[in-house]
Order: structure tokens, then C-alpha cells, then sequence
């Protein structure tokens, strides 16, 4: 079990880290290529066409943790073939869908300000329906327990949109180059899945649309753990990209708007990188709930000094970074990035638990938590929006993740373990605020002496490794204090107890 985990985390960080660098690389191209305002326009396009793998109503992932529970191959094999036929019946309804939401945004004031025919919007679609499309059958392989190459293979797909970027610019494409990389994408990610999957599942086909006779039934199955699970992924989905899409909205294509949603994409990723080991465990936690649970834990508190080590040192260099990499027009200000930190040191925090209950199958509480935050985030980001542009819908968003995330989440999971919230909350947050402080004051000695570039890099590394070795000595000096001898076996376990 161990050895699955470290492996499928070493995937994990390899594809969130492709994902960063490339997306610094392709902010630098997008930066020197196209102005800040055409930009963000692109982007709120881009923001939309991300709700495309919204249409499966929660299907993949809902017979992805089916696979991992039922022990029979008969029964994982009727799964595989049930995606087949239920993705090749999708496949029009997102076409549709995609080419038509592109057409009606190409006729918005956003859309208009890209200097391109109503072409360029339904290719934008399009490549956005396929890029959905293989994408839901490459997340086959988390169900057939090949996470690690799942990840490695986002990890490749990284490198393919930043060689597709490149080139489409390089030759003067333009907008033209974002449909273009979504192209070398698939070119180069569908024949790599489909052979991963092969290798699992030999007779898989990409596209089946003659369906067995119990397809219906099998449908019915799965019909009311998929709609709690689309429920979830809707709320989640819009939580973190209906902020960019309302900044976009209420601010126009603006600078200001642009530069929200640079940070937000750079906020994404890297919250992504952080909470590697939480995406990992929540499979495991399918297959064997009682004896991942310690695992578990561990991954919770880990967690904590993880986000708050990072995001301490982050907190001062991401802007000045921001401005020294994609020119001066790019930095935002200071209390942006200060609203986002906090924002994102919260959702951090309560990450592991709302994977815990994705693995319990419990997706009824999961929506029906974020479905919350989300209201309250769009009621007061549309009234403080139109009031203090993009800082106050950053404000509202955050003040909405204070309500619904910093403490509801970790009372369900305290609830299904059980804990005592209080103390698990407690926990945690001593652990995110202690990484936090020692990681900005390293940053905070350090930056007047880096200037600009990338020297900013190195500081925050050095401020996040800071507050990841205080978590270290900590749990390390709790354990010697209770337990004698060398590293054995135990004695390591009582440090994942305590770190």
C-alpha cells in the first residue's frame, strides 16, 4: 500500500509540477504575444469550455470508485464497457453544447474585443468538447488503479499544450494558437491513453455506440450516486472558476480582470501541487477504508503545514515574480494576492476531508456544502463586483470560503471517523498557521535582498522548505520525547501520528 502511495504521489506532484512550469512558460509567451485585455477574454472562454466535463453528470468518477470496490473482473469489465457506450452517446450532446455557448459568448463585448470571425469561436468549442472528451476516458485508468500513470500522462499532456502554444505563436497564429495547442494535445495524449488502457483492458474501444442489454439498468444503478456526484463537481467547478468569470463579467476585459485571472490560474496549480497526497488517498480509501484511515490522518495533518508553508512565502513573492515574468502591466496589487493567499490556505486546509468523503461515496454532503459557499460567494461577489471591481469579488469569495469551508467540511469528516470537530479543526490550523508564520518571515527577511527575477523563485522555496522542516523537527521532537530507539517501524508510524 505504501509503495502504491508514494508512487502515485511522485505521478501526482510530476504532473502538477509540468502543469506549473508550463504554465509559467506559457504565461511568459502569452505576456510578450497578445495584450493583457485580448487576453482575458481568451481566458473567460477558456473558463467556460471548463464546465464541459460537467455534461457526464458525474459518471466517470461514480463508476470509477465502483471499479475499485467491486473485487470481481467480470463486474469491472461490464463498468468499462458501460463508459464506452455512455461516452460515445455523450460525445454529440458536447459538441453541441460546446459550439453553441462558444457562438453565444463570441457575441458578448468580450467577444468582440478578439479581433477574429465567429470561426475562431466554434474552434475554440470544439477542441474543448474532444479535449473533454479523451479526457473523461483517460480518467478510466484511476478506476482500473493505474493513478500513476494517469498522472504521468496529464504530466505529458502539460508539456504538449506548452509545445502547441509555442508553436501557434511563434508562426503569428495569434488567438488561433490556444485552439492549435488543444490540437497537439490530443494528437499526441489520445494514442498513449488508449494503449494505457489496452494494457488493462485489451478489448477496449474508444467508441462503442452499440449499447448490451442491461445498459439501462446499469444506468439506472448509478443514476442517484451521479447526480449527488454532479451536484458536487458543479459546486466545486463553479466555486473555483465562476470568481475569474465574474471578475471577467462585471470588470470587462480589463487589465484588472486579465491579471485576477493569471493569479487564480497560478493559485489553481499550485493548490494542485499541495494537495497531491489528498487526491491520491481518496481511491485507496475506496478499496480499503479501515486500513487507509491512519494514512489518512496523516495526509489531513500533513496537509495543514504543507498549505501553510507554502502559501506563507508565496504570499510575498508571487507578485513581484508576476511582474518581473510577464512585464510590469502584469503585477497585481498587493492586497489581491493577500485575498487570494487566505482564500486558498482555507480550501488547503479542508482539501484531504472533502477527498474523504469522495472516497466514502458520500457525495450528497459534499454538494450540498459547497452548493452553500457557492451561493453566498455569487450573491456577495455580484454587490461588491460592481462596488470595488475585482478586489471585491476576491473579498466576497473569500468571505464565503470563511463560512462554508473553514469549518463545515471538517465537521463531516470529523462526523464519519469519528472526532471531535473542535479538536480536529484545532489540529490542523495550529499546524497551516505555524508553517504560515515561519514561512513569511523567511520570505519576508529575504525578498529585500533577492530585488526581482528569479531569485524570487529561490525565496519562496526556501521559505516553504522552512516551514516544512519546522513541521519535521516538531513531529520529531514529539516523538523522541514519547518513544526511545532507532527508526524502526513503530517509531516512524508515531511520527505520521504526531506530524
Amino acid at each position: 500500500m505504501i509503495a502504491y502511495f508514494l508512487q502515485a504521489v511522485s505521478g501526482r506532484i510530476f504532473a502538477t509540477a509540468s502543469s506549473l512550469v508550463g504554465g509559467l512558460i506559457s504565461l511568459k509567451l502569452i505576456g510578450h504575444h497578445l495584450a493583457p485585455e485580448i487576453y482575458g477574454a481568451v481566458l473567460v472562454a477558456m473558463q467556460v469550455t471548463a464546465f464541459l466535463p460537467l455534461l457526464d453528470g458525474g459518471v466517470r468518477t461514480v463508476t470509477n470508485r465502483r471499479m475499485l470496490v467491486v473485487p470481481e473482473a467480470a463486474a469491472k469489465a461490464r463498468l468499462v464497457r458501460f463508459g464506452e457506450v455512455f461516452y460515445s452517446r455523450l460525445a454529440p450532446v458536447v459538441l453541441a453544447v460546446a459550439t453553441l455557448l462558444m457562438g453565444a459568448y463570441a457575441m458578448t463585448p468580450a467577444g468582440r474585443m478578439v479581433d477574429s470571425p465567429l470561426a475562431y469561436w466554434l474552434a475554440v468549442g470544439v477542441t474543448g468538447a474532444l479535449t473533454m472528451l479523451a479526457g473523461a476516458q483517460a480518467a478510466l485508468l484511476v478506476g482500473l488503479g493505474q493513478q500513476t500513470w494517469y498522472f504521468l500522462v496529464n504530466g505529458a499532456v502539460a508539456w504538449l499544450s506548452v509545445l502547441g502554444l509555442w508553436v501557434g505563436l511563434r508562426l503569428g497564429a495569434g488567438v488561433w494558437a490556444f485552439p492549435l495547442a488543444a490540437l497537439v494535445v490530443l494528437a499526441g495524449g489520445m494514442p498513449l491513453t488508449i494503449w494505457l488502457i489496452r494494457r488493462c483492458v485489451p478489448g477496449f474501444r474508444w467508441w462503442r455506440y452499440q449499447a448490451e442489454a442491461d445498459y439501462p439498468a446499469q444506468l439506472q444503478e448509478l443514476k442517484r450516486d451521479a447526480w449527488d456526484c454532479f451536484r458536487s463537481q458543479l459546486a466545486t467547478m463553479l466555486l473555483f472558476t465562476a470568481d475569474v468569470v465574474l471578475a471577467g463579467l462585471i470588470c470587462g476585459a480589463t487589465k484588472e480582470a486579465a491579471i485576477y485571472g493569471v493569479l487564480a490560474r497560478l493559485f489553481g496549480i499550485l493548490r494542485s501541487l499541495a494537495q497531491a497526497t489528498a487526491e491520491v488517498v481518496w481511491p485507496m480509501m475506496a478499496r480499503d477504508a479501515a486500513g487507509t484511515q491512519s494514512l489518512a490522518d496523516f495526509v489531513l495533518r500533513a496537509n495543514a503545514w504543507v498549505y501553510g508553508a507554502t502559501l506563507g512565502g508565496m504570499g510575498l513573492t508571487l507578485a513581484p515574480f508576476i511582474g518581473w515574468w510577464m512585464g510590469a502591466e502584469w503585477m497585481p496589487a498587493p492586497g489581491l494576492v493577500a485575498l487570494l493567499t487566505a482564500r486558498f490556505l482555507i480550501t488547503g486546509v479542508s482539501a484531504p476531508a472533502a477527498y474523504y468523503l469522495i472516497g466514502q461515496g458520500d457525495f450528497l454532503s459534499l454538494a450540498r456544502l459547497v452548493e452553500r459557499e457557492l451561493a453566498l460567494a455569487v450573491v456577495m461577489a455580484v454587490t461588491a463586483g460592481y462596488a470595488w471591481g475585482v478586489t471585491g469579488v476576491a473579498g466576497a469569495f473569500l468571505l464565503a470560503t470563511a463560512a462554508g469551508t473553514l469549518l463545515p467540511i471538517l465537521a463531516r469528516y470529523a462526523m464519519s471517523v469519528p472526532r471531535s470537530p473542535g479538536g480536529l479543526a484545532g489540529a490542523l490550523w495550529w499546524r497551516a498557521l505555524a508553517g504560515l508564520a515561519v514561512s513569511f518571515g523567511v520570505a519576508a527577511l529575504l525578498v529585500p535582498l533577492a530585488g526581482r527575477g528569479a531569485w524570487l523563485l529561490l525565496i519562496g522555496a526556501l521559505a516553504a522548505s522552512a516551514g516544512l522542516g519546522t513541521g519535521s523537527l516538531v513531529a520529531w521532537s514529539r516523538v523522541a520525547a514519547s518513544a526511545e530507539g532507532g527508526l524502526s517501524s513503530p517509531r516512524f508510524r508515531a511520527m505520521l501520528r504526531v506530524f
